[in-house]
């Protein structure tokens, strides 16, 4: 018997009862791990006091294969040790396949001795019933059938705490579930200008595990600045799963960070190589999955293959259109997900108000991928995938169609959840010859490619699309020229979208579909505009209206409007650029159609600026910014920062407006959204003007500190009301800076215009065209903030031009 020593570190005892030492040689101990048990100190903490409450006699942790259930039970087992006077006790019941096994495994492991007519679980209980014990019962998931017995002899010893490790609950009376999390990750670089410091990188329990592992198979193997970031992507590759991340540590001797991580978009073949002395189910992560899948019904196994086609996850809804039929079976899908996130092969991703999301971790996924191939099933699920991506794009619809209103940010924010079921479905299309559903269905996402900074992807499924396609309709290839051109001219190359266009509206015309022939003539117009043809541009803008208003397409119609403004606006004709601007935005308003009316707002505060109102231009350039944050469109943001640090510098603010252009072409250079070349002039002078005010010393450090802001602290910047509002009425009478943004032919028709001559006159003088002579103009009032020739005369005699 063991000997009586104080009850000094126990729980409360009722009357009568001694706390007992276990004795040293039970049969039943706690195993020893050669390795360190990395983190998990919120856990810890949060079981050890789960464990000593008086309700939880029964705590099971929960979790996928190689999680580290074990590790952490037995843990937390040895801390509680003084706290469970008639000790601890270990049962493994991983090599237990018949439930019925399962109390003659446990009373075995603890040292009750068989023969006794008796049930079993009555001897059990009797044997356990006057101690206060700590059982702990490792791997249940496969005797889950036993888990009533368990609770019966639960339920006869009040002193008797069980801590369980299983992949699925016991689901009986009295269970306190315990969901081990994966190991803690740096944060995600949501600003790739502010990815996290090293401190947090190296801090990370998953980057501290691998650290500790790799160190086991090279010992000169350390962390570092050049290593952490790409150490840290390999763990969130691995979704924090500890024995994922052992078994990439474990190659470091032949592979370093970088090789290891390019090798990662097939995680199965690569993680294998466990220690020799352990499990097999633990030498690698497909025995360990397979040792999970191998438990599930069959249909159970088949909604798992069918699941895994989504790569970003999805919801009931999307499980239900892609993995609850197929060409002989129906299944319970909401029955079916609940089993399996029970089970640890799902988890819930994200929650909303409208419908929970599920996902996969990476390595199981990549197996339900094989079983899946192994089924036969492949292209019958991926197809079924694409049709569901198709059915949400309104498929008869282009681009154009976008939500209105409301529903807009949740339109971008769907597609993004949903980025990368969509690249999977276009693959699956591309390598299966599916050209025309597959340009459909990038095609129709080309304002999320747009707004989210994709163009680069978009172009590939499209460019690849029509090179593939041979013998397609007429209409599905001019509507893929039509998106593809409306995205390189995102990108500024206007040849290409120029050429583009012009295909395309030579095979919208032989349609006779006016609609598509309107789109390409409206993205015909945009390219010339920006090679400086105005007049070409204008015709084409015109052509474009009239064949949009005849189908009533409220959308391109008005952005078409804008384009005739930009030429207005260049014409220095303010009032029809205006008006114009005006009346796209009385129709994008009617229709609800924010994107467009963030486009009219934003051309509003040029005029405004350009007429001297600089109030009601900086508070329509933060409307357009507060839309562009909202969807995402990081690019337009970087364009209503740049306006609104016009605004700044005229209004005295030379510093904030430094800062603004920093953070701005920070979003740029992240984003992929150069500066048109027709603007690089105007940027350039707006930069050249700050510099002039601040002195390049003090400039350059603004910049480069607006270039260090976050997003968050970029937008409040530029929201955060300027100290008194401009000039009292808001109307700029002088800018300081203005005559630092002419250039030399700007200064000399500057002069002539305060000399009083005529267009004709300064075109005659300095040898270029009228048309050339009166856009000059036009720059020049926009650049002074002037109204009139009269105020541009005024601005010339304090410039000394005179």
């Amino acid at each position: 018997m063991p000997s009586v020593t104080p009850a000094d570190h126990s729980r409360d005892l009722p009357a009568g009862v001694v706390r007992l030492i276990p004795d040293r040689d039970s049969r039943a101990p706690l195993p020893r791990f050669r390795t360190l048990l990395v983190g998990r100190e919120r856990e810890i903490a949060t079981l050890r006091s789960l464990v000593l409450r008086p309700d939880a006699s029964l705590v099971t942790l929960t979790g996928p294969g190689g999680i580290g259930k074990t590790r952490l039970a037995v843990r937390v087992a040895r801390d509680l040790g003084p706290d469970f006077a008639g000790g601890v006790a270990f049962v493994p019941l991983a090599a237990v396949r018949d439930a019925d096994l399962a109390l003659p495994t446990i009373a075995g492991t603890i040292g009750l001795r068989a023969g006794s007519d008796r049930p079993l679980a009555d001897r059990l209980a009797a044997w356990l019933g006057d101690r206060v014990m700590l059982l702990v019962l490792d791997n249940l998931e496969q005797v889950l059938p036993a888990a009533p017995r368990i609770a019966e002899v639960l339920a006869a010893c009040p002193l008797l705490t069980i801590l369980a490790t299983s992949q699925a609950p016991l689901r009986v009376s009295g269970e306190r579930i315990f969901g081990v999390p994966p190991l803690s990750l740096p944060s995600a670089m949501r600003d790739p200008r502010t990815p996290p410091p090293f401190a947090e990188l190296a801090g990370a329990e998953a980057v501290r595990l691998f650290i500790d592992r790799a160190q086991g198979m090279r010992a000169d193997f350390t962390l570092t600045e050049t290593n952490a970031a790409t150490v840290a992507e390999i763990c969130r590759r691995l979704d924090g799963v500890p024995l994922a991340i052992e078994l990439a540590a474990s190659r470091i001797g032949t592979l370093p960070p970088a090789a290891l991580l390019s090798r990662l978009d097939r995680q199965l073949p690569l993680l294998a190589g466990g220690p020799r002395d352990a499990p097999p189910r633990l030498r690698t992560m497909r025995d360990s999955i397979g040792w999970s899948y191998d438990l599930l019904t069959e249909e159970e196994r088949t909604l798992v293959r069918r699941l895994a086609v989504f790569a970003g996850g999805f919801t009931i809804e999307m499980a239900e259109a892609v993995a609850g039929t197929g060409d002989d079976t129906r299944i319970d899908v909401l029955e079916g997900i609940a089993s399996l996130v029970d089970k640890s092969l799902l988890r819930q991703a994200a929650e909303s108000a409208a419908e929970p999301r599920y996902a996969m971790v990476e390595a199981i996924r990549e197996f339900g991928i094989e079983r899946l191939a192994a089924s036969g099933e492949t292209d019958a699920a991926h197809d079924r995938l694409l049709t569901w991506c198709l059915s949400r794009t309104a498929a008869s619809e282009f681009w154009w169609d976008v939500p209105r209103r409301q529903q807009s940010a949740r339109w971008f924010a769907a597609w993004e959840q949903d980025h990368a079921n969509v690249g999977a479905a276009l693959a699956w299309a591309e390598a299966r010859g599916e050209v025309e559903r597959g340009l459909h269905l990038a095609g129709a996402l080309f304002l999320y490619w747009w707004a989210r900074s994709r163009l680069e992807e978009g172009r590939g499924w499209l460019e690849r699309g029509l090179a593939a396609g041979t013998g397609m309709s007429p209409a599905v290839r001019a509507q893929a020229l039509t998106v593809l051109s409306a995205i390189v001219h995102r990108q500024d190359d206007n040849v290409r979208s120029a050429a583009l266009a012009r295909e395309a509206l030579s095979l919208w015309v032989e349609t006779g579909d006016q609609e598509g022939a309107g789109l390409a003539s409206y993205l015909l117009a945009i390219a010339l505009y920006r090679h400086g043809d105005l007049d070409a541009a204008e015709q084409c803008y015109d052509e474009a209206l009239i064949r949009l208003r005849t189908v009533e397409n409220d959308m391109i119609g008005a952005e078409a409007l804008i384009g005739l403004a930009q030429i207005a606006r260049d014409r220095a004709d303010l009032e029809r650029a205006a008006a114009l601007y005006e009346e796209a935005l009385r129709i994008q308003d009617a229709a609800e159609i924010d994107w467009g009316a963030a486009l009219s707002r934003y051309g509003s505060g040029t005029i405004a600026y350009a007429q001297g109102d600089q109030t009601r231009a900086i508070g329509l350039y933060r409307e357009s910014l507060h839309y562009w944050r909202q969807i995402g469109d990081h690019g337009s943001v970087a364009v209503c920062l740049e306006g609104i640090a016009t605004v700044c510098c005229a209004a005295g603010e030379a510093t904030r407006a430094a800062r603004l252009l920093g953070a701005a072409q920070a979003l740029r250079d992240a984003n992929d959204y150069p500066i048109p070349d027709r603007a690089l002039a105007s940027y350039g002078e707006l930069f050249g003007s700050i510099q002039t005010c601040l002195g390049a010393w003090a400039f350059a450090e603004a910049w480069l500190a607006g270039r260090r802001l976050s997003l968050d602290e970029a937008i409040t910047a530029a929201m955060t009301p300027l100290p008194t509002p401009p000039n009292g009425d808001g109307r700029s009478r002088a800018a300081p800076a203005a005559g630092l943004r002419l250039t030399r032919r700007e200064r000399e028709v500057l002069r002539l215009v305060a000399a009083g001559h005529s267009d004709r006159e300064i075109a005659a003088t300095l040898f270029i065209s009228r048309r050339t002579a009166s856009e000059h103009v036009g720059h020049i009032l926009h650049k002074l903030g002037a109204r009139s020739r009269a105020d541009a005369s005024a601005f010339a005699v304090r410039l000394g031009l005179a």
